[in-house]
């Protein structure tokens, strides 16, 4: 599975560290964590990275954009979105919320950048009981399988990319 993670940066550096594991904790290989690569910031002051595992699947590219993806999305789908999904159908997921801010306009400018993206739209709760938006009450088995029976309706291949838009549940799903 090739994935990309598109986020938003402010005008500010993120930093990251790691905190090493305790003397008594053992990990197996299976569980181990990608090696820290250094990522590049390019001449349009976007940030690059992957992580990986060697032999292994999962393998993700990290874009860090100042303005948010959104502002350059059209020019490049092509780029964001892996080469093996450009002929595909392809299919956003996204929950109430964020849609109500992205959805659209993600939707469409992936389109006119030349990729088939089609959206499905899980629940969310404006205020949970913590008083917070929220779709983690949605993390359930009927609204995966109802994500499921769309794309399997709408049609879709080993090459189609499945992409969350938002996080949290949209992820776990």
């Amino acid at each position: 599975q090739n994935e990309t993670t598109l986020c938003t940066m402010p005008t500010t550096t993120a930093t990251a560290h790691t905190t090493p594991l305790a003397s008594k904790q053992t990990v197996t290989d299976s569980l181990t964590q990608p090696k820290i690569i250094n990522g590049t910031v390019d001449e349009q002051n976007v940030y690059r990275n992957r992580f990986y595992r060697p032999g292994r699947v999962l393998d993700s590219n990290i874009i860090i954009e100042n303005g948010g993806i959104t502002r350059n999305l059209a020019a490049r789908a092509k780029e964001y979105i892996p080469a093996k999904c450009h002929e595909a159908k392809n299919y956003i997921i996204v929950d109430e919320i964020v849609d109500k801010l992205y959805g659209d306009l993600v939707l469409q400018e992936l389109n006119k950048g030349g990729i088939e993206t089609y959206k499905i739209v899980v629940p969310a709760d404006a205020v949970d009981e913590s008083g917070n938006p929220s779709a983690e009450r949605h993390k359930t088995l009927q609204v995966f399988s109802d994500c499921a029976d769309q794309i399997l309706q709408s049609g879709i291949t080993k090459t189609s990319a499945i992409i969350s838009l938002g996080g949290g549940v949209v992820n776990n799903l």
